[in-house]
């Protein structure tokens, strides 16, 4: 569950984004009910707020559409483990991830799974490695990009996540010659695992498959641990990631998100969007007269 604050107005640290989507615990399964008496309760509660849950609860939570709710979908690409890990891996992934697999074996690619947390600063600083590249075609001057990568991707929300979740929260790291060169984060409980978040170094990953060893070692994992469902996340209009996720098997389902306000906090919201963009349209272009800025 999320949510986020209105311009100028403080937010709440009850749903804080930036987490992934999650449900409401309701004991025989959510209903549509839980939802609408959740969407009164919250609705006193505050302003504005974004609450939602996963694939397997999208239909309940559109039933908690009224006034003053809107309904915002959005694609996650989810892999069916009931079928079998032996199946899976045989008939359902794509021929090429197969051939990363072998490949990564025999450039002697060794993949390490933590539930400690010892392996998170490890895995930050893969993020901070692939946030190096991103800043090339962020569009933004590189301090601005490194600035808004770091402060949505904060190294203590890894941390706290791994402390809180214990076992259910495991960090898969790829090593080639002493090398971490990829890792992703899965969050596992029941039926249900969440590929959280996943990063490489691209140019040394990619030669020796390691990316795709890690991903497959994170769903296996995911189905010993009696995951039926494995969600890879949201890859908004990324084709390039949508096909790959494709490649493991992946089909799309929708979740959905709750956007609880009056109309007239929706209209600020627009508004306040619309700034932001200004905002950083006018960064990039002063840091792009600088760079062409004549050297005295």
């Amino acid at each position: 569950v999320r949510a986020r604050g209105v311009i100028g107005m403080a937010a709440s640290a009850g749903y804080p984004a930036g987490f992934g989507h999650a449900s409401m615990l309701a004991t025989g399964g959510l209903r549509a009910s839980d939802v609408r008496a959740v969407v009164l309760d919250v609705r006193a509660s505050g302003l504005c707020t974004r609450i939602g849950g996963g694939h397997h609860t999208a239909d309940a939570w559109s039933a908690g559409l009224g006034p003053g709710v809107d309904e915002e979908r959005r694609r996650v690409d989810v892999v069916d483990l009931s079928v079998g890990w032996d199946r899976y891996l045989g008939s359902v992934v794509d021929r090429a991830v197969r051939q990363n697999l072998r490949k990564a074996e025999r450039r002697g690619v060794e993949i390490e799974c933590d539930t400690t947390g010892r392996l998170i600063p490890v895995f930050y600083d893969l993020y901070r490695s692939w946030v190096e590249r991103w800043t090339h075609r962020s569009g933004l001057p590189p301090v601005l990009a490194r600035w808004s990568a770091r402060r949505q991707e904060p190294y203590a929300k890894f941390e706290t996540v791994a402390a809180q979740l214990g076992d259910a929260c495991r960090v898969f790291v790829a090593w080639h010659k002493g090398r971490a060169i990829a890792g992703c984060i899965t969050l596992v409980h029941g039926d249900h695992g969440i590929g959280w978040r996943g990063y490489s170094i691209k140019e040394l990953a990619g030669p020796v498959g390691a990316n795709t060893a890690v991903q497959i070692e994170g769903l296996r994992d995911a189905a010993r641990s009696g995951c039926r469902f494995f969600d890879l996340g949201q890859s908004g209009d990324a084709t390039n990631l949508q096909h790959y996720k494709s490649t493991l098997g992946a089909a799309p389902r929708r979740v959905v998100d709750l956007r609880i306000e009056p109309p007239t906090i929706t209209g600020l919201r627009a508004t306040g969007e619309s700034g932001k963009q200004l905002a950083r349209q006018t960064l990039t272009k002063v840091g792009e007269l600088r760079l062409s800025a004549p050297r005295p």
